[in-house]
Order: C-alpha cells, then structure tokens, then sequence
C-alpha cells in the first residue's frame, strides 16, 4: 500500500536527529497525530495492491536487500499503480 503526502519538517528533522544520535525510541510518533491535523484539508491517495505471495521472496538475498526492493516497488506505485512485484528484478 503506498499513501501520498508528506509530513512536516520538523517531523523529519525529529526522525534525522534521532537517528544520528542513536535513539532507539521512535520520538518522532508522539508528533504523528498532531501532523494528521495539519493535513485536514489536503487529499490523500491510497493506491492498495494485491498482498504479495510468501513464494515471491526466494533466497539468496538480505532483509535489509529485501526490504529496500519493497521500499522502491512501493514508492513506484505513486505514478504507476498498476506496477507488478517483480522478484527477480527486486522492485
């Protein structure tokens, strides 16, 4: 599922400072509902895929390979919401 929008930048220079100082916690959260009230107004779009099949993930690559491929193939779906997993592609 891929939603449009973005938040604040505040809420991602709390995100960037977390992450560069090592903060496990995710501060960034205690922020998220007052960001859905600053969108009030604006459209979201959710474009929604079928769920991908366990099968599409074969071996030979890492979690963190696996979860970048998803990454992108989601990001896609914003201008191409017809757009299939390819497994062997990896996006």
């Amino acid at each position: 599922m891929h939603v449009s929008g973005r938040n604040s930048r505040f809420f991602y220079f709390i995100w960037r400072a977390r992450t560069l100082l090592g903060i496990k916690p995710n501060l960034e959260m205690f922020i998220l509902v007052d960001e859905l009230f600053r969108q009030r107004g604006y459209t979201l779009t959710l474009t929604i895929r079928r769920p991908l099949a366990p099968e599409a993930f074969h071996r030979g690559r890492s979690d963190a390979e696996w979860a970048e491929a998803l990454r992108l193939h989601v990001g896609a779906l914003a201008t191409d919401p017809d757009r299939l997993f390819d497994a062997q592609a990896g996006a």
